[in-house]
């Protein structure tokens, strides 16, 4: 099982280190600018838990994800940026939460339960997408192997969203 993924190993780090390089950054933003992110935290309040949370949710998570993935045929480009910015975003909306005086176990339960399906699903679409570089030129990425990695995808978010819809918008 372990050498199954990685063949993906190389795509996925680098997927993880456009994300990291994102929060990153999105943690500096707030340091440097002190912005207002009421915007943000009123668009969290919009979502009531239950099961139309969990498809919205779903539907904007894959929309990001096939993006992700869309850079198979674009060398990775659309990658690169959704990475970065769902990285800058998600940098500075933790480095906010933190500093608006929120218990860190409040925080960790509100990202904790979803999040470890989520984020990593999001960097397996990224890996896919970065495969760009190599797809057209490499026999070992297949038809096959793509179509399971992209199910693999679509059920992590599926299982992300229903938990991010019905427990942690409970918390």
């Amino acid at each position: 099982m372990l050498n199954y993924f990685s063949r993906l190993r190389n795509t996925f780090i680098l997927s993880a280190i456009v994300f990291g390089i994102g929060l990153i950054i999105g943690v500096m933003i707030i340091f440097s600018t002190s912005p207002q992110m009421e915007e943000a935290a009123e668009l969290q309040r919009t979502y009531k838990a239950g099961w139309y949370s969990a498809y919205s949710i779903f539907l904007n998570n894959i929309l990001v994800c096939l993006v992700l993935m869309l850079g198979l045929f674009t060398f990775g480009i659309p990658t690169f940026i959704y990475l970065l910015f769902n990285g800058i975003s998600i940098g500075a909306g933790l480095t906010h939460l933190i500093l608006s005086d929120q218990p860190l176990l409040n925080i960790f339960l509100k990202v904790i339960p979803h999040g470890i399906f989520e984020i990593p699903f999001f960097l397996l679409a990224g890996a896919i997408g970065f495969l760009g570089f190599t797809f057209y030129f490499n026999r070992k990425y297949g038809l096959k192997f793509l179509l399971k990695h992209v199910v693999m995808v679509i059920i992590g978010i599926l299982l992300a969203s229903i938990v991010e819809g019905l427990i942690t918008l409970n918390l």
